[in-house]
C-alpha cells in the first residue's frame, strides 16, 4: 500500500470543512427561529383541534341522549305501552329517520318482549320483534320509511334481552350510561364498524320498573369528522378508550381485517406506534399528562391529549399529533438568510474542488476506461490505481467484482438450462381424448417453480386410462423445482405399476418424507374420470379441491379431502374418493392457489367466486376457450401488481357422446379415458 495522503483526509481538508461550517451556521439559525414559531403555532393548532373534537363528540352523542330521554318521558306519561310493543314501531321509525346520528332504538320489557328498529347495511331499515326466549322467537323484517313491513322475515334467531350487556348495565346503574364500544356487524357476520349504546332503565306510569331502553350509534362518522380537521392534513388524530383501543381515527383502520378492535400501537397510521410509545400504557393516562413534544420518525412533533365526552360509561381520550415541520412556513425567511451564507461558502468550496479534481482526474479516467472494458465483456481486465490508498483498495475490489460478474453470468446460464429441463418435464401437448377436452398450463413467476401438472398413460394397468395430476411445492425457485422433479419421477414410476390412487400418494409421500431436511412440502391431487359412466375418482394430498360445474343445474361442487400435504408425515395413509353424476358439458378445474390468491394493486384476492363466474360465462366454449379467458382475466385483475406465485391449472370439459352408434361393442366397453 502507498503512503500518500488518503482521499478522505484530502476531501475533508479542502472541501468538506467549509461546507460543514456553512451547514452548522444555517442549522443554528433555523433551530433558534423554528423553536419560537413551533411553540406558538403548534400549541394553538393542536389546542383548537382538541377543542373541536371534544365539541363534535358531545354533539354526536347528544342525539342518542335526547332520544333516550324522549322515550323515557313517553313511557312515564303512558304515551307508549310497556307491553304489546308493536305500538312503539311507528314512533321509533319516525325518530330514526329524522335522527341521522341514531342507528338503533331498542326496548325490552320485564317479560322479555322486545322490539327495535335499526339502520342496517346500506341504510336499510329493519324492525325486530321478540315474543319470547325461544330460539326462533326473534324475527326481523325490512321496513320502509313509510312504515310498510316486509312480508318475508330477514332472519329468525334467539334474543334474550336480560342477557345483553346493555340490559344488565342499565339495571345496575342508577343513572343512564354508555355501553363499552362494540362491533356493528354486517349481513355476513363480519364487523363493519364500531358503535356504542346509551342505555337506561325505564319506569312505567306506576313508578315500577318497566324494562330497559338502549339507543345505539355507530362511530364511523367520528372517524370521518377527524379526517376533515385541518390538523389531519399533516398530522394524525385519534380517539381512544380507557383500554387503549381506537374509537375513531383520522388515519388507518379502527378494526383489523380479522374483525378485532385495534389498539393505538397496532394502527397502520404512520405516527400511531410512536405516539403509543410516547403516551405509555393506558393505565398511565389518568396521571400526569405526557410531554407536549415527541420524536416521531426522527422529527419533533406536538402531542396533546384531552379527555372528552364526560358521560357515564365513557372514558375517551383525544390524541392529536402534529409534526412541527407542518407549521414551519414562517421560518422561510431564516432559511433564505442561511441559503445566502451557504452560497458564499459553496463558491469557496468550488474553487477548492477544482484543485482537488486535478489530483483525482487521472485515476477517474483510468477507472472509466476499465469500466468500459468490463461492460464490453472483458472480465479478464485488471486495474491498478496509485493516487491514494482508497484508490488502491478500489482497484482490488473492482478486480474482485469482475470475477464475481463472470460467475454470475455462468450462474444465469445454468438457470436457463434448469428452466429448459423443468419445462421438458411438463407435458409437451394436451392429450387428445375422445370424450374429454383437456387443457393444462403452468406459468412460473420465476425462471423455475414448484408447480406441476401431468398426464400419465395408465392404459396398461387396472385403471385403463390417463391419470391427471396437479401439484404445488411450497415456495418457488430451484429448490421447489428439484422437489417437483422428484415427485414427478416417483409418481410416474408407481403409476405404471397400477396401484390404487391412495397407494400412489402413500408411496410418493414416503419418497418425499424420506429426507425432510429441506423443510419443504408439496400438495398434490390425482384423478381418473370415466365420461361414459359419469364418474370421477380422486385422491388429494392437501391440495385445493377440484372445482366441478354442473351446467344442467347451474351448480358448483368442490371435491376436496382432509388429507395433509406430501413430505410431512411419512406414515400418513391417504384416501381415495369418488362421485357420479358428471354429464356432458360438465366442466372440471384443477388449479394451484396462485390463481385464487392473485392480488391486485389494492391487495384484493382474485378469489374463487370470480373463477366460478368465469366458468359459468364460458360454459358453452371449449376447455381452451376457458383457459385463454381465465389467464386474460387474472392478468387484467392483477394489473400492475407484482406476480408473487406460480399459476398452474388443468381445465377439463366432458364432451357429449358421439352420435355415431355403430361403434363396435368392444370399443364401447373401453376403459375410462382419464
Amino acid at each position: 500500500m502507498g503512503r500518500g495522503l488518503g482521499i478522505r483526509a484530502l476531501v475533508t481538508l479542502m472541501v468538506v470543512t467549509p461546507l460543514v461550517l456553512a451547514v452548522a451556521l444555517m442549522l443554528g439559525l433555523l433551530v433558534v427561529t423554528s423553536r419560537s414559531i413551533a411553540e406558538g403555532l403548534g400549541s394553538e393548532v393542536v389546542a383548537n383541534a382538541t377543542s373541536d373534537i371534544s365539541a363534535e363528540t358531545e354533539r354526536y352523542l347528544a342525539s342518542a341522549i335526547r332520544t333516550s330521554e324522549l322515550y323515557a318521558r313517553r313511557v312515564e306519561r303512558g304515551t307508549l305501552p310497556t307491553s304489546g310493543l308493536q305500538a312503539w314501531e311507528l314512533s321509533m321509525l319516525d325518530d330514526i329517520v329524522v335522527s341521522k346520528r341514531v342507528d338503533s332504538i331498542c326496548f325490552a320489557n320485564m317479560q322479555g318482549e322486545t322490539t327495535w328498529i335499526l339502520r342496517g347495511v346500506g341504510g336499510r331499515l329493519e324492525v325486530g320483534r321478540v315474543a319470547g326466549p325461544g330460539p326462533d322467537q326473534a324475527v326481523e323484517f325490512e321496513i320502509s320509511p313509510a312504515g310498510v313491513v316486509g312480508k318475508e322475515p330477514l332472519r329468525q334467531h334467539q334474543f334474550i334481552a336480560s342477557e345483553r350487556p346493555w340490559w344488565t348495565g342499565a339495571k345496575a346503574s342508577p343513572v343512564p350510561l354508555w355501553t363499552p364500544v362494540y362491533f356493528w356487524f354486517g349481513e355476513q357476520g363480519g364487523a363493519i364498524s364500531t358503535g356504542t349504546g346509551y342505555t337506561r332503565a325505564i319506569t312505567g306510569p306506576d313508578g315500577k320498573p318497566a324494562g330497559a331502553l338502549v339507543i345505539d350509534v355507530t362511530l364511523e362518522a367520528l372517524s370521518k369528522f377527524l379526517k376533515t380537521l385541518p390538523v389531519a392534513d399533516k398530522g394524525e388524530v385519534y380517539i381512544v378508550d380507557r383500554e387503549g383501543l381506537i374509537v375513531a381515527a383520522s388515519h388507518g383502520a379502527v378494526v383489523s381485517k380479522a374483525g378485532e378492535r385495534l389498539a393505538l400501537e397496532d394502527s397502520d397510521g404512520p405516527m400511531a406506534h410512536a405516539v403509543s410509545a410516547h403516551l405509555g400504557p393506558p393505565s398511565a393516562w389518568t396521571g400526569r399528562p405526557p410531554p407536549p413534544r415527541a420524536r416521531i420518525g426522527g422529527e419533533w412533533a406536538r402531542v396533546q391529549t384531552v379527555r372528552i365526552a364526560p358521560e357515564p360509561g365513557i372514558e375517551w381520550l383525544a390524541v392529536v399529533v402534529l409534526p412541527e415541520a407542518a407549521f414551519m412556513a414562517d421560518a422561510q425567511s431564516v432559511q433564505r438568510r442561511a441559503l445566502v451564507a451557504a452560497l458564499f461558502t459553496m463558491a469557496g468550496a468550488a474553487a477548492l474542488g477544482w484543485i482537488v479534481s486535478r489530483r483525482l482526474a487521472r485515476p477517474v479516467q483510468a477507472l472509466s476506461a476499465h469500466v468500459r472494458k468490463i461492460g464490453a465483456g472483458d472480465f479478464s481486465s485488471r486495474i491498478e490505481l496509485k493516487a491514494a490508498r482508497e484508490f488502491e483498495t478500489l482497484s482490488a475490489e473492482l478486480n474482485k467484482m469482475s470475477g464475481g460478474l463472470r460467475q454470475r453470468l455462468e450462474l444465469e446460464r445454468a438457470l436457463e438450462v434448469a428452466q429448459e429441463v423443468q419445462q421438458s418435464l411438463l407435458p409437451e401437448h394436451d392429450p387428445d381424448l375422445t370424450r374429454l377436452d383437456v387443457v393444462g398450463r403452468a406459468r412460473y413467476c420465476d425462471s423455475t417453480g414448484g408447480d406441476y401438472y401431468d398426464f400419465i398413460d395408465v392404459r396398461g394397468t387396472i385403471h385403463g386410462g390417463t391419470l391427471i395430476a396437479l401439484g404445488d411445492v411450497m415456495g418457488h425457485g430451484i429448490g421447489s423445482a428439484l422437489l417437483m422433479a422428484t415427485a414427478r419421477a416417483a409418481l410416474r414410476a408407481y403409476a405404471e405399476e397400477g396401484h390404487p390412487l391412495a397407494t400412489l400418494l402413500d408411496r410418493v409421500n414416503r419418497v418425499l418424507a424420506a429426507d425432510a431436511r429441506h423443510g419443504r412440502f408439496m400438495t398434490l391431487e390425482i384423478a381418473l374420470i370415466d365420461p361414459s359412466a359419469g364418474t370421477i375418482r380422486w385422491a388429494s394430498a392437501g391440495h385445493d379441491p377440484i372445482m366441478v360445474y354442473h351446467p344442467t343445474r347451474d351448480e358448483f361442487e368442490e371435491l376436496g379431502t382432509e388429507d395433509i400435504p406430501l413430505g410431512i408425515d411419512r406414515d400418513w395413509k391417504y384416501r381415495e374418493h369418488s362421485i357420479a353424476g358428471l354429464g356432458p358439458d360438465t366442466v372440471l378445474l384443477m388449479g394451484t392457489d396462485g390463481i385464487w390468491e392473485t392480488r391486485n394493486t389494492d391487495k384484493e384476492f382474485y378469489g374463487k367466486e370470480r373463477m366460478k363466474n368465469l366458468i359459468r360465462k364460458h360454459r358453452s366454449g371449449t376447455a381452451n376457450d376457458l383457459a385463454v379467458a381465465m389467464e386474460a382475466d387474472v392478468k387484467t385483475f392483477r394489473g400492475s401488481a407484482e406476480k408473487l406465485d406460480d399459476l398452474t391449472y388443468v381445465a377439463i370439459k366432458i364432451k357429449p357422446e358421439p352420435r355415431d352408434k355403430s361403434v363396435p361393442l368392444a370399443m364401447a366397453a373401453a376403459s375410462p379415458e382419464i
